[in-house]
Parts: C-alpha cells; structure tokens; sequence
C-alpha cells in the first residue's frame, strides 16, 4: 500500500477532515506523505475547513499541513457565477436568454456544483416536460428547488438547537 503511494509525482488527498480520530490512517499517511515531501513531489489536499480546526488531528500531520500554502476558496461571486453558466451554456450548446442566467446566478450562490446542477435542472425541464426557458418558468424552477434545500437547511438546524 505504501509503496504504490510512495511513487506518484503527484498525490490529491480531498476531504483530509476524515482522518480526524482515525489514528492509524494518520499513521500511513503520515508515512506517505513525509516520503512524497523529501522526494519534492506535489501534495495537494483539500479540507472543509483550514487545518487548525480539525480536531483529533495528529500535531505532527497539522504542522506539515500548515508549512504549505493554505488557500480559503470562498463560493464565486455573481459576476463568476454568470460566466461559468455561459461557459457551461456555450459547451453544451445551447440558447439561454442572459436575464435567465443572471436569474440563476442571483438565486444559486453556494458554489459551482450546484450552479451547474440548477443548469441541468432546466435543461431538464425543457427536454423532459417541453417547457419552455424563461423567466417565468425558471423562476417557478428555481423557487421550487430552493425552497426544499432551505427547509432542509432550517429543519437541520432546529434539531440541533434542541440537542
């Protein structure tokens, strides 16, 4: 196992917070990760949050973690979020009115996937129910598709504060 990991030029590790607790995952990867370092070899690993506040993270894999560069990637902002659905628009070939998609790009603005997946979502309410895209209809979409996310959301909450 640790040899096939020892020998990459580069290792991606996503979600490192998992290894939070698990004691001899941190072990190998420490192992792993101390070998990739010496050997000058890229190590990208991604977090929910910076490496400080993950708890039950060994000492010794945060501060490896904090000697490289930590970067906060924040949701994009509405100029961003109308040019990565006209990306996505243009790819895949379609015709979208702009006031659709700086309706999108107001509505959706946590991060990319779900701006990519409200894009599906109203392809696929025009190729599957033949409705037509515009205002009217993507507002309806959008309002719909929101609204149980933030019920989700509310309910989520409300049982933790009474925990």
């Amino acid at each position: 196992f640790r040899a096939r990991y020892k020998s990459v030029d580069l290792l991606i590790v996503d979600d490192v917070q998992f290894l939070a607790g698990k004691e001899r995952a941190q072990e190998e990867f420490f192992h792993i990760f101390n070998a990739l370092f010496q050997a000058k070899k890229q190590i990208v690993i991604t977090s929910d949050r910076p490496p400080k506040d993950i708890a039950r993270l060994e000492n010794r894999l945060l501060s490896r973690f904090g000697a490289g560069v930590i970067v906060d990637i924040a949701a994009p902002d509405f100029e961003t979020r109308v040019a990565i659905l006209n990306r996505e628009i243009q790819r895949m070939g379609l015709e979208i009115p702009p006031e659709v998609v700086q309706l999108v790009a107001e509505h959706v603005d946590t991060n990319v996937r779900e701006l990519k997946g409200a894009l599906t979502q109203i392809v696929a309410m025009h190729t599957m129910q033949g409705r037509e895209i515009n205002l009217e209809n993507v507002q309806q979409m959008l309002e719909s598709l929101y609204r149980r996310h933030s019920e989700g959301r509310q309910t989520e909450a409300a049982e933790k504060r009474r925990k």
